[in-house]
């Protein structure tokens, strides 16, 4: 028993670590190929202790539903070929979600997907400092890409990353160099993101740091480190000034664009394509309110998706479509509010804010490492329910 723990566990990391490093579009195919490995080791684990059944939590229910609503709209979708497709894939996803849920779940070791998680924004800090080559582009119009392809992918990547190290943090079980760790990476994390130069990245890392600290504001101990990592990072940054004079002007002059379109002053053309497609996307929901025009098939109209998940549903799947997905947020809430630690109920509370306020700038329906941040933390809600620390 404990050797098959130490194989999953160690197996497990490795794939959500895949998901990172291998994110690229030219390396996905790596990153497929260890979840096969994982996914096949755990179905013939079950076969071997006939374990037939699988534990489903109301999060994965309601996804599955969602999952089924999506399927049968190619029979009321424009392309009825791309809906298919979409719709298979989501089905792969859905299958993914069960046997992580329950791989974790057997053998307890959430830990390690918290790792792993950690592990990938140092792969990315060190590709960004020169110290690990890749072989494709990590970077497009001075913005760093990372592992991912895409700046604002790896920025919420890593505001995952920045969300296990505070976990980590509020545990009452932690070790000296774990404490080390962890405010390492949210301090490293916190510099990638800068180098991606992505608004929400920027925000939403912000926003999980201030409800960490702000939450438990007489905590001696919180305030000595809060003084020591403000240092910490003056200090690497009057040590690098030129580099990260480049990326703070970078930062200033996006988030100054960004509160000129929120103050109605001039708009950037990335808002302002934003924009439009949030009209767009509106135009075809009036149009089909209820069941929407067919999943994926926003982009058969626009060439691009809504770069926002409420429309993107909204216009595809209507407001039987948007308000099943949402349903699951609703539940995450509800488990979340019969924990019993109150410091990370707080923390886990102002996590799935975020979340929502991250859809209103990317389509997350579809993602893999956002679908598995759902189960993991329904997996700690479900666990401090239980009194069972992490």
């Amino acid at each position: 028993k404990k050797n098959t723990k130490y194989f999953f566990s160690w197996l497990l990391m490795i794939y959500i670590v895949s998901i990172i490093i291998f994110k690229h579009p030219e390396n996905t195919k790596y990153s497929n190929f260890i979840d096969l490995i994982l996914l096949g080791s755990y179905m013939f684990y079950v076969l071997m202790h006939r374990k037939i059944t699988f534990k489903l939590n109301k999060e994965m229910k309601i996804y599955f539903l969602f999952v089924a609503i999506s399927l049968a709209s190619f029979l009321w979708a424009y392309d009825s070929g791309q809906s298919i497709r979409m719709a298979l894939r989501l089905v792969l996803l859905s299958i993914n979600m069960i046997l992580i849920y329950n791989i974790i779940n057997e053998f307890k070791i959430e830990k390690y997907f918290m790792n792993a998680l950690i592990i990938g924004s140092f792969f990315n800090y060190f590709i960004l400092m020169g110290f690990i080559h890749v072989n494709y582009y990590t970077s497009e119009f001075n913005r760093f890409t990372g592992t991912t392809g895409n700046p604002n992918s790896l920025a919420i990547m890593l505001v995952f990353s920045i969300l296990m190290s505070v976990i980590y943090l509020e545990s009452k079980k932690i070790s000296f160099i774990y404490i080390i760790i962890n405010y390492l990476n949210i301090f490293i994390s916190l510099y990638v993101i800068f180098a991606t130069v992505s608004k929400k990245g920027i925000i939403f890392a912000a926003m999980i740091l201030f409800i960490y600290f702000a939450t438990d504001i007489k905590n001696f101990k919180k305030i000595i480190i809060q003084i020591l990592l403000v240092s910490i990072v003056a200090y690497f940054v009057l040590h690098n000034m030129e580099y990260f004079g480049d990326i703070m002007e970078s930062n200033i002059k996006r988030m100054t664009d960004l509160f000129n379109v929120l103050a109605g002053h001039q708009r950037d053309a990335s808002t302002v394509e934003r924009l439009r497609l949030i009209n767009a996307g509106l135009d075809l929901f009036y149009d089909r309110p209820i069941l929407g025009i067919g999943i994926d098939n926003f982009k058969i109209f626009n060439e691009h998706y809504a770069h926002n998940n409420y429309i993107e549903l909204l216009a595809c799947l209507g407001i039987v479509g948007v308000v099943t997905y949402y349903f699951i947020f609703y539940f995450l809430f509800k488990k979340i509010s019969t924990m019993n630690n109150g410091q990370l109920k707080k923390i886990l509370y102002g996590y799935l804010i975020v979340v929502l306020l991250m859809d209103m700038a990317l389509v997350s329906y579809y993602s893999k490492l956002n679908l598995l941040m759902i189960v993991f933390i329904s997996i700690i809600a479900e666990k401090y329910q239980n009194k069972k620390k992490i």
